[in-house]
């Protein structure tokens, strides 16, 4: 089987022809009309090889020739012996069949229940969408002359072409709702290729579109954008993280009129002391002319600085149960 396909395909390899002396290349022909050039054909008289190469660049515009060349390189340059020394023979006690019936039933149960034509005509229509709005792209400047069609299924392809009223009229009655109509922008080819690529062939009930107009005319339907439900926990954790922003703001005022007390009474502690000292010297001297004065000086500040300490108590108290 081995040397069998190599002849085969040894057979394709076309063979260089050989000149003689007496062989003529022709390149083309001129023709002489009144002592002028009038026409020069390259083609005429002029002989092409037919190789794969020339073969490729002729019919280059045809999208099946390369996969016809990826077929014939793995047919001739595959290892056939390698190919087939994978496989063992079967014993007779363990064979098996290759096919069950099981499988077979499926198989034809599957054949007659698909509406293959169906599905080939979804996918045609997709293909047809895809094409129009690429097209659009390089003709935005030229008016596209509305075309009509009588929808009688719930289709995209079916829908597109019709108008905004009898699109939405046919998408109510199959139970789809069309959540907006929106302006068609040919130039937005990237965008409009996704939405054509993410919206079903068939709309199903429940759905909820968007439809792409342009004169009054339904280019595509597209999936409608859903906005984002608010996410309730992050509303409450802003909340909590605000509260938690003025009670911090509230310590620090808090904490800055305890610095001042602080300072206050370490000050008024000072003076107390100082005048304490005064008092004292005063008292000891053999007649104070102003001890009565200075007692009731004392007892004020003294009043005082209870006052202070007792505010103090109270913002040290505070500041423990904040957590400060």
């Amino acid at each position: 089987m081995q040397y069998l396909k190599d002849c085969f395909c040894d057979r394709f390899l076309v063979d260089c022809p050989t000149c003689d002396d007496d062989d003529v290349i022709y390149l083309g022909v001129v023709s002489i009309r009144g002592g002028q050039v009038y026409q020069v054909c390259n083609f005429a008289k002029r002989k092409y090889v037919k190789s794969f190469p020339l073969m490729g660049y002729w019919l280059s515009v045809v999208p099946i020739v390369p996969l016809i060349k990826q077929a014939m390189e793995r047919v001739c340059c595959a290892i056939l012996p390698d190919l087939f020394g994978t496989f063992d023979a079967p014993r007779e006690d363990a064979y098996q069949a290759p096919v069950k019936g099981r499988e077979v039933r499926g198989g034809v149960t599957f054949a007659q229940t698909t509406d293959f034509s169906a599905m080939f005509g979804d996918l045609f229509g997709q293909l047809n969408l895809a094409r129009g709005v690429s097209f659009d792209a390089v003709r935005s400047t030229v008016t596209q002359p509305a075309q009509k069609k009588q929808a009688t299924f719930v289709r995209q392809q079916e829908v597109a072409g019709t108008s905004v009223s009898a699109a939405s009229q046919r998408l109510e009655k199959a139970q789809v709702t069309v959540a907006e109509v929106r302006q068609y922008d040919p130039k937005s080819a990237g965008a409009n290729l996704r939405r054509v690529a993410r919206t079903p062939a068939r709309m199903k009930p429940g759905a909820r579109v968007t439809l792409y107009e342009q004169d009054g005319v339904v280019r595509y339907v597209g999936l409608a954008e859903e906005a984002a439900p608010p996410d309730d926990a992050v509303t409450e954790l802003r909340k909590e993280l605000d509260t938690q922003k003025k009670a911090l703001a509230e310590l620090e005022t808090i904490k800055v009129q305890l610095t001042e007390t602080q300072t206050q009474l370490t000050r008024r502690d000072e003076e107390l002391t100082a005048m304490r000292g005064q008092f004292s010297a005063l008292a000891a001297a053999p007649a104070p002319p102003s001890a009565e004065d200075m007692a009731a000086k004392v007892a004020a500040m003294e009043a005082e600085l209870a006052e202070l300490r007792a505010f103090r108590d109270t913002v040290t108290a505070f500041m423990r149960r904040s957590g400060g």
